[in-house]
């Protein structure tokens, strides 16, 4: 915090604490919509949904350039 303030905005403190109710929650709803199976395939699916879905996320963050991310502000902060 003491490098650079202007790193630190709103979505970073909406990130440190909503992003773990959000887990919780969507941890929630796929296993009531889905179970505990775990096959290969539904893996598989998962871990490309799963990137998609980060991918999509992270860019609609980081495009408004809002603040940064605690666990990626440290780079930038830095340089």
């Amino acid at each position: 915090m003491w490098l650079d303030r202007k790193q630190i905005d709103i979505e970073t403190i909406l990130n440190m604490v909503l992003v773990g109710f959000e887990i919780q929650w969507f941890t929630t709803i796929y296993h009531q919509l889905f179970g505990y199976r775990t096959t290969f395939l539904i893996v598989a699916a998962d871990t490309l949904n799963g990137l998609i879905l980060f991918t999509l996320g992270a860019s609609l963050y980081m495009a408004p350039d809002l603040g940064a991310a605690p666990y990626d502000a440290i780079a930038p902060i830095i340089t």
